[in-house]
């Protein structure tokens, strides 16, 4: 009976096991159990009922009343005990099972708490995961939100450039309006057909009236035909300008002239590498001093014509050496404080504007000026000269510095620059000897 109370209390002890294991884990398992429990139990109790020992009978007790020999039979009235139950085996070997499977239980439970463990620990796995891939999809969110702002901008700007477009086009077209309407009056002047118009209403076209030579005096006719030579070698040489410029086709334009010498640009021509001297007076050693002193000062340098090429009249700016530089050489006048006279103003003018028209570089020095001896180191000029100051075509020359005055020598400073636009215009290394 103590084994079957054990037992039972041993299949007890296994349901509440399974009952109060974790999370429910192996239900099935404690129910399997508890049946093989029960029917242990049932079992063992019926054979139990089955193998109890019938009672021993006690032998018949002498008439003395004592045993022969010890006096008492040890197996009298003692019944069967554990050991001699035939039972006993089959009874431990099941207890031998019933714990096998009570220790192999306990593996299970040990194993379903370790699994339950793994499973708790993937789930906070999971829950990190689903973290990240939330604060992943809001970076996202954000990233497309920036991209369509992104679009939102580049239209704007594509929209922008477009109105800026339109608004450079109508800026080009009323430029172009702008400057059609200021350089039309000047193709107007330029025109051959309006030149040729203005020749031909010009005074000098025009016919004159005849008269009597009877009633013109001498020195009348002698001034009229003077006063008409002029005239008539200006036309002269126009017409041989036109021919000389026409290429066999289209309108014959005739180039502007100015005292014979025409200021339009030519093109083609050869310029030697070389410097052309001009002076305007004749016999003056004063002028040919200057100019000895100053080629001194310079090296290597070719001169077409020496000492100078002189330029009386504007008929000898036609012949003048076909030059890359030219030195223009004008002595003032020996009274203080006079300028050039008229004659003079206007043929060193044609003279500039004449070289300017070959393409060649001009250097432009003026002697004999009183105002250049108070002249500060590195002053190239005397600014207060009239003749610079009256004419355009000088303004220039004065802007690059390519103007001197002196009053017999040039300065040191004067002659290295000099020989910095020497070396420019001719491509030459010169230096002081």
């Amino acid at each position: 009976m103590a084994a079957e109370t054990s037992l039972i209390d041993t299949v007890k002890l296994r349901f509440l096991a399974c009952k109060h294991s974790p999370k429910y884990v192996g239900v099935g398992v404690g129910v399997a159990s508890v049946v093989l429990g029960l029917s242990a139990w049932s079992l063992i109790a019926s054979s139990s009922r089955m193998t109890e020992c019938p009672p021993v009978r006690s032998k018949p007790v002498p008439a003395g009343g004592e045993s022969s020999g010890s006096g008492s039979d040890p197996a009298g009235g003692a019944g069967c005990n554990a050991e001699s139950c035939p039972w006993h085996y089959v009874v431990s070997d099941i207890a031998n099972r019933l714990h096998l499977l009570e220790m192999a239980f306990k593996e299970q439970v040990v194993a379903r708490e370790m699994i339950a463990q793994e499973v708790s620990n993937q789930s906070d796995s999971n829950s990190a995961i689903e973290q990240k891939l939330g604060t992943f999809l809001r970076r996202l969110e954000q990233v497309e939100n920036m991209i369509r702002m992104l679009e939102t901008r580049q239209q704007e700007l594509t929209a922008r450039l477009h109105s800026d477009e339109f608004v450079g086009f109508l800026i080009i077209l009323a430029i172009m309006v702008e400057v059609m309407l200021r350089v039309r009056p000047k193709v107007g002047e330029i025109n051959p057909w309006g030149l040729r118009q203005r020749m031909r209403l010009s005074p000098n076209n025009r016919p004159r009236p005849t008269s009597e030579p009877a009633a013109i005096s001498t020195p009348t006719l002698i001034s009229s035909t003077v006063t008409t030579a002029q005239p008539r070698a200006v036309a002269d040489m126009t017409r041989q300008e036109v021919h000389e410029n026409n290429n066999g086709g289209g309108p014959q334009v005739a180039k502007p002239l100015s005292n014979g010498v025409s200021f339009s640009p030519k093109h083609g021509l050869f310029l030697r590498p070389e410097l052309c001297i001009i002076a305007f007076r004749r016999d003056n050693p004063a002028l040919t001093s200057f100019v000895d002193s100053t080629l001194r000062h310079l090296d290597d340098i070719k001169v077409s014509v020496r000492p100078y090429y002189l330029v009386e009249n504007h008929d000898h700016l036609r012949h003048c050496p076909r030059t890359r530089l030219y030195l223009v050489i004008f002595e003032m006048e020996e009274r203080v404080g006079s300028s050039s006279r008229g004659h003079d103003s206007d043929l060193i003018t044609s003279t500039v504007r004449y070289i300017k028209s070959l393409g060649a570089s001009i250097i432009l020095v003026v002697t004999n000026d009183e105002g250049s001896k108070k002249l500060t180191a590195h002053a190239l000029y005397n600014t207060h000269l009239r003749l610079l100051q009256s004419h355009e075509a000088f303004q220039d020359l004065t802007s690059t510095g390519r103007v001197f005055s002196s009053w017999r020598e040039l300065t040191s400073h004067q002659l290295s620059h000099m020989r910095k636009i020497v070396k420019t215009a001719l491509n030459l290394k010169t230096g002081l000897r």
